[in-house]
């Protein structure tokens, strides 16, 4: 990790695996990592490379996200599983069963809720702390990416299929709003 004004760099050892993810806090106190082992780590930043490791039980982690106020991780599993952990207690996973390969997981601003993307073209909106979920069949392909658009109340998806797509915060087709990308598919999405 680069200081931004060009000063010594903090270094994070992963051992014997390549990041495949990595994601600071809010507040810049903490740097959330997934390896290409599937391990999830919260190191605290400026704390020399130390870091807690948290239990996929017998998942593979792809991605992961922290909440808002760093308390809480979600993870995105090759499994089709969402983990949620509380940062103080990460040996005990809520474990809630999606359908294939989450690509992407998020809390919503407020916390409140989980959006996932998958590959088998849906992403899924998940009340916080509840195992059911609201499906969006959005994409004729995997979906690289749902993102919660808090100043407007709206899930945004990409994926396969050249499109951006708009969706309500409750699930239902917010408008026919398809924003076109170029040839191929789009990867990721995000905000200012």
């Amino acid at each position: 990790v680069w200081n931004m004004d060009g000063g010594q760099a903090e270094l994070f050892r992963i051992a014997s695996s390549h990041p495949v993810h990595v994601q600071f806090s809010a507040d810049g106190s903490r740097v959330l990592t997934v390896d290409d082992n599937g391990t999830v780590r919260v190191w605290r930043a400026g704390a020399g490379g130390s870091s807690i490791v948290f239990n996929a039980l017998d998942y593979t982690p792809y991605c992961a996200s922290f909440r808002s106020d760093a308390r809480m991780v979600v993870a995105g599993t090759k499994e089709g599983a969402v983990l949620v952990w509380n940062v103080d207690t990460p040996q005990r996973p809520t474990v809630l069963r999606g359908s294939a390969w989450v690509r992407s997981a998020s809390f919503t601003p407020d916390g409140m809720h989980i959006v996932t993307a998958h590959d088998d073209g849906t992403a899924r909106v998940w009340s916080s702390g509840s195992d059911r979920a609201t499906v969006l069949k959005v994409h004729r392909g995997l979906v690289e990416r749902a993102l919660y658009d808090a100043r407007h109340g709206r899930i945004f998806t990409s994926g396969v299929g050249e499109t951006t797509q708009v969706w309500s915060s409750d699930g239902s087709e917010a408008e026919a709003v398809v924003l076109k990308g170029r040839a191929g598919h789009i990867t990721t999405i995000d905000f200012s």
